[in-house]
């Protein structure tokens, strides 16, 4: 019994005993034993760098030789056994400042380490990206990026046409530890060329200029800055498609060609016109417009431009400008003048001013050599046309009906080439004998006039296929017209008036 109780005894002494070893094993070790960036970790390094560990003053100090960006660096650190250490051996970390290392031991005990890394001081000071990013910049739907030219020091943008240049914020990049003023997204007025100043770790300094611009408009721009004048407009122009489907526009080669629109609401035309320097052909019907900006005149090719059932009261003066014009068409409308200018259209074919309020023609109509067309019918306030009217001798029609005249100049017998002949409808009390020169004339009107009588020189005519003299004064028609009659004229003529 004795020895048993003795061997219990023994046996918890002897568990004590372990059991006290046990906790004299816990370690209180905390130390870096070595810190280091290798270059297999560190694609921008040349060499492995290897810390001066000062054990005493928990320091770690890591010298470059040479300039290196330390924002962005994975170090090996080889720390006591069983201990741990934050932030990890391999995690990336920025060395610009002195980064704290805790080491924990087994008995979870702690010990800091102050890592530092030097570098030469540095005369880097170049910026490496200046970009306008859209999420800084409302004005912005998409990320701008600017072009460097580091010879000279310049960095150039160009931001969507009419992009507002006042406030806006750059992003840039900057040689590692350099400082540029005005700082990294500081709102700036770029309206005119603005310095940039870089200043490198040595204190040495660059100077950048930059400008910014707008980039030349588009004709997309110019099409939504047209819609957008009128907002009542009725087109379904979707912006989010290519100006190639819209409605009424025509594309080649990506600049538009053509236009027409009737009945849309588009009754402000857009002074931005001027730069669909490609455009040639120009219709606008029934759109209430009451104006043509000077602008258009700058459309150098344009050679149709036809305006009809509208509101305009005047033209512009540029219109004169229009080198290439061939069909001018201002069908009913309530112009009241024509430009002197409009005599520099020398290529013009067609004049169409039919069913408008004209009270003069300029006599520049005269320098107008390739018409072929031209009617002013319907100018209830025109009394007379000028005498330079006969040197359009390439005239094929001539509607002067509807008017006020009082009289013809004689110079219309120049025009031998003419087809058919308006003048009904006037106050005329005679005409002259020099229309008997027409020999190309088919169709002459002079219906509803004051005409007492005709000049026998009508019998010249032997072409004529209608004569129309009803509703005037007329009791004896010339013995020549009435040959013309026993042919293939047609003659309307009032019961009263008759052969001799």
């Amino acid at each position: 019994m004795k020895n048993k109780i003795i061997f219990t005894v023994t046996l918890f002494l002897t568990l004590i005993s372990c059991t006290n070893d046990d906790d004299a094993t816990v370690s209180d070790e905390k130390e870096i034993i070595a810190f280091s960036f290798l270059v297999e970790d560190n694609a921008a390094l040349s060499e492995d760098i290897k810390g001066t560990i000062d054990k005493e003053k928990k320091t770690i100090t890591l010298a470059f030789s040479e300039v290196i960006d330390v924002t962005s660096l994975k170090s090996t650190i080889e720390i006591s056994e069983k201990a741990t250490v934050s932030p990890n051996s391999q995690v990336e970390k920025d060395f610009s400042n002195p980064v704290i290392y805790t080491v924990t031991a087994e008995d979870e005990s702690t010990s800091n380490y102050t890592v530092t890394v030097t570098v030469p001081n540095s005369d880097e000071k170049e910026i490496t990206s200046f970009v306008f990013l859209a999420e800084e910049n409302g004005v912005l739907s998409a990320d701008v990026t600017g072009t460097i030219d580091e010879t000279n020091k310049t960095i150039i943008t160009e931001l969507p046409y009419n992009t507002a240049l006042t406030a806006l914020a750059p992003t840039l990049t900057i040689s590692s530890g350099a400082e540029v003023n005005p700082k990294d997204k500081v709102v700036v007025d770029f309206t005119n060329d603005k310095v940039y100043t870089v200043t490198a770790v040595d204190g040495t300094t660059e100077e950048y200029t930059i400008s910014v611009t707008n980039a030349a408009i588009t004709d997309r721009d110019v099409l939504i800055a047209w819609y957008n004048a009128n907002p009542d407009n009725t087109l379904s122009w979707d912006f989010s498609e290519s100006i190639e489907t819209w409605e009424g526009v025509t594309v080649e080669n990506g600049r538009v060609t053509a236009i027409a629109l009737g009945g849309e609401k588009m009754a402000i035309i857009t002074p931005l016109i001027q730069h669909l320097t490609e455009m040639t052909t120009l219709q606008l019907y029934s759109n209430g417009i009451q104006s043509i900006p000077e602008e258009i005149g700058n459309l150098n090719k344009l050679r149709a431009l036809r305006m009809i059932d509208n509101e305009l009261t005047a033209l512009p003066v540029g219109i004169g400008n229009l080198s290439a014009m061939e069909y001018l068409v201002f069908h009913n409308n309530d112009l009241t003048q024509i430009p002197p200018t409009i005599g520099n259209l020398t290529e013009l074919i067609e004049l169409d001013l039919t069913f408008n309020d004209l009270n003069a023609i300029p006599e520049e109509i005269g320098t107008l050599t390739k018409l072929k067309s031209l009617s002013v019918y319907g100018s209830r306030n025109l009394a007379s046309i000028p005498i330079e009217i006969g040197n359009l001798t390439e005239l094929l029609n001539l509607s002067l009906g509807y008017c006020n005249l009082s009289s013809i100049p004689d110079e219309i017998g120049n025009l031998t080439k003419l087809v058919d002949l308006r003048i009904d409808e006037n106050q005329l009390t005679a005409i002259p004998k020099e229309i008997g020169n027409l020999s190309s004339l088919l169709s002459l009107k002079l219906q509803k006039n004051l005409l007492t009588e005709l000049p026998s020189e009508l019998g010249m005519l032997s072409g004529l296929v209608e004569l129309n003299i009803e509703e005037n004064q007329i009791t004896v028609i010339p013995q020549e017209i009435c040959d013309l009659d026993d042919a293939s004229l047609i003659l309307i003529k009032d019961p009263g008036a008759s052969c001799p």
